[in-house]
């Protein structure tokens, strides 16, 4: 039986912190873990990402960022085929996700809490948080603040442009927990894999032969 990690996500460089808390099936790849956040967010999947572990392990989007970390890490993974469970062992346990490699938006994870999954609970659920995610591409957490200050003045010269671009009143302060609930239902409905539902797992590593994680 899996069981539900509990994930506190805090955006860092945001003060006042703009964080979340979610639930997720600890049986989800790395890759569905990135989906779950973007959801969170309210963002796209627009851009790369990769997990990092302190200076000795990465879990990439893809391939080409396994081999261009490989040197930089001990172990480099693939998101895709690396389950929660390989890595998430204990409370407390923090890591660095980074999406969108121009804007940098960097993310600490921290695991609150492992316990066993209940039946009939979702693989993924939001619980809290606080704050309206920065909108992308506005230039990472220097850019959002900085578009905060312009769209506070009308009279600024690059309000119209920006006021534009955002297309409409932007609000730092909201989010919605029954939206980001809804947008996360598709992680229960997801399809089941042409092999009966179980998705076979590897461990990349550039400097060994693929390994199957049992």
């Amino acid at each position: 039986m899996p069981n539900i990690i509990t994930f506190r996500v805090d955006l860092r460089g945001t003060k006042p912190p703009i964080w979340r808390k979610i639930e997720v099936d600890d049986s989800m790849t790395f890759e569905e873990l990135h989906l779950v956040i973007q959801d969170a967010m309210g963002w796209f999947n627009a851009h790369l990402y990769g997990f990092y572990f302190g200076r000795h392990m990465s879990i990439e989007c893809n391939l080409e960022g396994v081999r261009n970390c490989g040197s930089n890490f001990d172990q480099s993974y693939l998101a895709s085929k690396v389950k929660l469970s390989n890595f998430i062992k204990k409370i407390g346990y923090k890591f660095v996700y980074v999406y969108d490699f121009g804007d940098d938006w960097d993310m600490l994870l921290t695991v609150k809490a492992i316990v066993p999954k209940k039946r009939g609970q979702r693989r993924a659920f939001f619980v809290s948080g606080k704050k309206n995610a920065p909108p992308e591409d506005c230039g990472g957490v220097w850019g959002y603040y900085n578009l905060l200050e312009i769209l506070k003045n009308k009279e600024h010269s690059d309000y119209e442009m920006w006021a534009e671009w955002i297309g409409g009143d932007f609000d730092p302060e909201y989010f919605n927990h029954e939206e980001i609930n809804k947008r996360l239902e598709k992680f229960d409905k997801s399809k089941k894999s042409k092999n009966g539902g179980r998705q076979r797992m590897w461990i990349l590593n550039p400097k060994k032969s693929k390994r199957k994680v049992k």
